[in-house]
């Protein structure tokens, strides 16, 4: 079952529709591929996999998922932040029953769903947003939500678990929302931003103060005022919002609180959007028992899938051929493959957390993930031909400045100056922005000063490492021996 259930992940999030699809996705993936992901023999039939997705367990499988999403998160200010809401799969309302109501958590910036919960047909998104919240780790997070879930238990529910929250107070919570419309506005400094692009121009301009004594809701250290002014073709339309925050006015100053608010848009672009419109979720017809969410879970890390499309390497693959199940720009096999199987090894780290215990090629998936944490587009090189590169990895970043070539050793001794020569000459060779070596154990001086002269080299050593895994993926971990006290 864990071999189908592999298959089935990588096909939906390669862009699979449906059933069909998946079976069309695997029959053109080869058997090598099904051997990767521990299909030993035999295809995938349709009929088992609409009987596999009813009786899964779709907890479970949310958890799952989660984790590989919390690999992929990104910062926004400075900080996680988190946007919670709810969309209806309407395409698999049938037999008398409502259609399911789902709320996912997403990573700003990223894009990433760290989980998602049923809405009970008896109940609403309040609720379920509660349960949601408790299976996430919120220690130093920023959640976002929006009017409906501006509420004393949701709000005391974050700051009990070491978050902080952004709230938008509308008229659903009347004396609320009448106490913060009355404040001095107007005598309040303001911070402005104007954007322009898409044929408009916005202007975002926010006001924040310490939450007056007389306001009374869980955990408040500040209230704000947002106007937006958005002007498209000679026309302009205003917008005033009013949020709350636990945030203080240290770590949340008025252009940070304007950074994670202008974000929270991303759970309608980012999740909605590649629901209804790329994928066509709302004309799913897939209903029977845990069915309808099994398969939104991995539809949602879809456009993880598109990014890989994005990289340079992959923009050379022939794109996969139009049928009306399958999409005309998939990812290849072993692109989903890799990404799939760096998010189990990331995963694993929790009970395998001693990095020199790993095999090489999942080390190599490891750096991958980080640097694709770090905000990076990466991707494995194929062993046979990678001239002694693991891992490509591009950004926009001016650090980076461009593609990045990364080695990757999994050593308990010191590595050789050698190796950074070599890498000097692979960068040289592919007229690179920079080369990165990282290892788990340590360098020598002779190696830090040829990194130092060359000038587009970084050398990471273990405990740097260590810091970067726990910084970018949350794991801790042992990346091996503590070098001697004098570097050779």
């Amino acid at each position: 079952m864990g071999a189908l259930i592999a298959v089935a992940v990588c096909a939906v999030v390669a862009g699979a529709r449906g059933f069909t699809a998946i079976g069309e996705w695997a029959r053109d993936a080869g058997s090598a591929a099904l051997q990767r992901l521990g299909l030993e023999r035999g295809g995938v039939d349709e009929s088992t996999l609409r009987r596999l997705f009813a009786r899964l367990d779709a907890d479970r499988l949310d958890a799952v998922l989660g984790a590989w999403a919390l690999t992929r998160t990104a910062r926004v200010a400075g900080r996680r932040v988190i946007a919670i809401d709810g969309k209806t799969v309407r395409g698999a309302r049938g037999g008398g029953s409502a259609a399911p109501h789902l709320v996912a958590a997403l990573a700003h910036g990223s894009g990433a769903v760290l989980g998602q919960v049923a809405v009970s047909e008896k109940s609403n998104e309040i609720p379920a947003a509660r349960e949601l919240l408790q299976l996430l780790d919120l220690d130093g997070v920023v959640v976002t939500m929006d009017a409906l879930h501006t509420q004393h238990d949701t709000a005391t529910l974050v700051t009990r678990a070491g978050g902080d929250y952004v709230l938008t107070v509308k008229a659903n919570q009347k004396s609320l929302y009448a106490q913060l419309k009355a404040l001095p506005w107007a005598s309040i400094p303001a911070v402005t931003r104007t954007d322009r692009g898409h044929g408009r121009r916005a202007t975002r301009t926010i006001k924040a103060v310490d939450v007056p004594a007389w306001v009374g809701f869980a955990g408040a250290g500040q209230v704000a005022q947002l106007r937006r002014t958005v002007t498209r073709k000679g026309r302009r339309t205003i917008e005033i919002v009013y949020l709350i925050t636990s945030a203080d006015a240290r770590t949340a100053p008025p252009a940070v609180l304007a950074a994670w608010t202008q974000s929270h848009w991303e759970i309608e672009n980012r999740l909605h959007w590649v629901r209804d419109v790329t994928f066509d979720e709302d004309r799913s017809q897939i209903r029977t028992g845990n069915a309808p969410r099994v398969m939104a879970g991995p539809a949602q890390h879809r456009d993880h899938a598109a990014a890989l499309g994005r990289t340079p390497e992959h923009r050379r693959r022939p794109t996969a051929s139009r049928t009306r199940h399958r999409p005309p720009h998939q990812p290849a096999p072993d692109s989903v493959i890799n990404n799939f199987a760096g998010a189990l090894v990331v995963a694993g780290l929790d009970s395998r957390p001693v990095l020199v215990q790993l095999s090489p090629t999942e080390f190599e998936h490891l750096i991958r993930q980080l640097f694709e944490a770090i905000g990076m587009e990466a991707w494995n090189t194929q062993a046979s031909k990678d001239e002694g590169v693991d891992a490509v990895a591009v950004s926009k970043d001016p650090v980076f400045n461009g593609e990045c070539i990364i080695q990757a050793k999994r050593y308990s001794k010191l590595v050789g100056v050698e190796s950074v020569q070599a890498l000097a000459g692979v960068v040289e060779h592919k007229r690179a922005a920079k080369g990165v070596l990282i290892t788990t154990s340590w360098f020598g001086r002779a190696s830090h000063e040829f990194a130092r002269q060359h000038g587009r080299l970084q050398l990471i050593e273990g405990p740097e490492l260590k810091y970067l895994i726990k910084e970018h993926l949350g794991k801790d971990v042992i990346p091996g021996p503590v070098p001697p006290k004098r570097r050779a």
